[in-house]
């Protein structure tokens, strides 16, 4: 039986390996949302938060390419494609419903803050990755 001591000595490992690989993506990911969107997000409906969640994955894979971009990293770019594209087809998908040529937030949105969800900015990376 693998009990979860176990678990957690093969999660350490695993740990260990990707950030070896990767580095601390998570960090560099914090700063580079910061970046894209200084002053939070709007998110009004479930649609929009399958989008950030598609736009999320995408800068996650950015993130891991960039860490390796000496030799590149062909798994990211098979997974940008494919969140790409889900992503487009999404945004496709919404414009159609709302009968124009792109989506804008209105006032009933929900802002996720630069902190975001959990609490005020603190100017410190802390997120999972």
């Amino acid at each position: 039986m693998i009990t979860a001591a176990d678990m957690l000595r093969e999660a350490a490992k695993v740990n260990e390996l990707k950030n070896d690989e990767y580095g601390r993506g998570y960090e560099r990911h914090g700063q580079v949302m910061e970046g894209l969107f200084p002053d939070g997000v709007t998110l009004m409906s479930e649609t929009d938060f399958a989008r950030f969640a598609l736009f999320d994955l995408l800068v996650v894979k950015l993130v891991r390419y960039a860490a390796n971009f000496s030799n590149g990293h062909d798994d990211s770019l098979l997974d940008i494609s494919v969140y790409a594209s889900l992503l487009r087809e999404m945004d496709n998908e919404h414009t159609d419903n709302r009968g124009g040529a792109g989506a804008g937030p209105n006032d009933s949105g929900t802002l996720v803050p630069k902190g975001g969800l959990r609490g005020e900015h603190s100017g410190q990376g802390g997120g999972r990755g």
